[in-house]
């Protein structure tokens, strides 16, 4: 299974102060071009939050314009810039009927989890006790797991964004370590820079941002934009007979692969 992973375009009609000259909605159709001429096809496109950067109200229907060009199913996951109110009005494939932003799908022999860490729509994120409890039930009855937020559940070594990433990470990692030998990946974004690294035997990763990048300066005190490219990350999985039939908990063989692919706006 191909998944593409595409984060934080904030599609803007006014633009940003700091960008002169920028058309972030171009960026997001390139984007969409370069990810829909992948060679083979995604299976599917997960979109990591802050899609759009409209203020209180973002207009889903301009997202849905950028997104025409996409072919394999899109799943979206909300971001802080993002409304839980509005994307239900959006023409948009949405979230199962009654969905608090958090949900869960199977394909390709996974479960991917799709949490909703932005419920109160500032900087840092959280996930609350009932999505917790709920993460836990769907992790006990998966045999191989992709999760995908927002916010990263960790800190990434850069101190302004590492106080802006999920603000109960204890209590996440006293649901999600029990069950690490099934966890294939956990996927964040927010951070608009390409990274992955290891915690508790679980590979985390986040995609370039598809809008503009931040500069990894490990001293940062502020947000300061970097020159590298926008871009997405591709998510390749494999499992051994994903027909095969086992114990709801068992865990299956699997191999997983992330790269970047980077594009000139």
């Amino acid at each position: 299974m191909r998944i593409v992973h595409l984060s934080d375009a904030h599609i803007s009609r006014e633009g940003k102060p700091y960008l002169p000259g920028v058309d972030l909605g171009a960026r997001c159709r390139t984007a969409v071009r370069v990810s829909g001429a992948l060679q083979p096809g995604a299976d599917l496109v997960v979109l990591g939050g802050d899609m759009l950067d409209d203020g209180p109200s973002p207009d889903y229907r301009t997202l849905a314009g950028v997104l025409e060009g996409l072919v394999a199913p899109v799943h979206l996951c909300l971001g802080n810039h993002d409304s839980l109110e509005d994307f239900r009005l959006a023409p948009l494939p949405t979230f199962p009927k009654g969905c608090g932003g958090y949900y869960s799908f199977d394909a390709g022999g996974f479960r991917l989890i799709i949490l909703f860490t932005a419920a109160e729509r500032r900087g840092k994120g959280s996930v609350d006790r009932a999505q917790m409890e709920w993460l836990r039930s769907e992790l006990d009855t998966a045999r191989n797991a992709l999760i995908f937020m927002h916010h990263p559940p960790v800190d990434v070594g850069i101190q302004w964004l590492d106080s802006i990433k999920v603000g109960n990470p204890s209590e996440f990692w006293e649901i999600v370590e029990p069950f690490a030998g099934r966890i294939a990946g956990i996927f964040f974004a927010h951070v608009h820079m390409q990274l992955s690294l290891v915690h508790k035997g679980i590979l985390l990763a986040s995609p370039p941002a598809a809008g503009w990048q931040f500069r990894a300066d490990p001293a940062a005190g502020r947000a300061e934009t970097s020159d590298e490219l926008p871009g997405f990350n591709v998510i390749d999985t494999w499992v051994e007979d994903p027909s095969r039939e086992a114990n709801p908990g068992d865990e299956q063989p699997r191999a997983l692969s992330v790269r970047t692919v980077r594009f000139r706006p």
